[in-house]
């Protein structure tokens, strides 16, 4: 017969409770950040969303010399989404996409994200796009325009200013 040593191979209860204890605070202590990293790099996720649809918007309006619009899915809301539309009857003043011919639709997954569009002047809450690649207002007149998205939880956000030539690029937030 054999004889078993008193002290075996493997964890006792206790080591494995002090174990599971050690890992639970130190998941406690690192989740407020890995909460707040998924949240930056969620806003990352729709500025370059929102990049991309007015680079495909301005280029729209350029291959088709047509004004191409960007504006909310939801009335004056950018936080549900946007869609892009050819203006083709001269619906740009009132942003109306009824009848217009509809590009691209992007929604917005996060509920905590939001968007909004400000300009210097009064325009109405849409994107415009001319022939040239131009942002235009209501009377055609280039404009200048910026895109804040923001998080509601934390304090984060980033933004997309738009040239009167239809450029575009990330912007400092203060």
């Amino acid at each position: 017969m054999r004889k078993y040593s008193r002290f075996r191979a493997g964890f006792t209860l206790i080591e494995l409770l002090v174990t599971i204890a050690i890992s639970a605070i130190l998941v406690a202590i690192a989740a407020p950040d890995i909460d707040r990293f998924t949240t930056a790099m969620s806003l990352d996720m729709t500025t370059e969303t929102m990049q991309s649809s007015l680079g495909f918007a301005r280029s729209e309006a350029l291959k088709r010399g047509a004004k191409v619009i960007v504006q909310p899915t939801t009335g004056a809301n950018w936080s549900g989404g946007w869609q892009i539309y050819v203006d083709r009857g001269g619906l740009a003043p009132n942003c109306d996409p009824a009848g217009a011919q509809i590009l691209r639709i992007q929604n917005i997954t996060r509920a905590r994200t939001s968007v909004q569009f400000t300009v210097p002047v009064a325009v109405t809450n849409c994107i415009v796009f001319d022939r040239r690649g131009q942002l235009i207002d209501q009377l055609g007149v280039p404009f200048t325009g910026r895109i804040t998205i923001q998080d509601s939880k934390y304090p984060i956000s980033r933004a997309v200013d738009i040239t009167s030539l239809g450029e575009y690029f990330l912007a400092a937030v203060k």
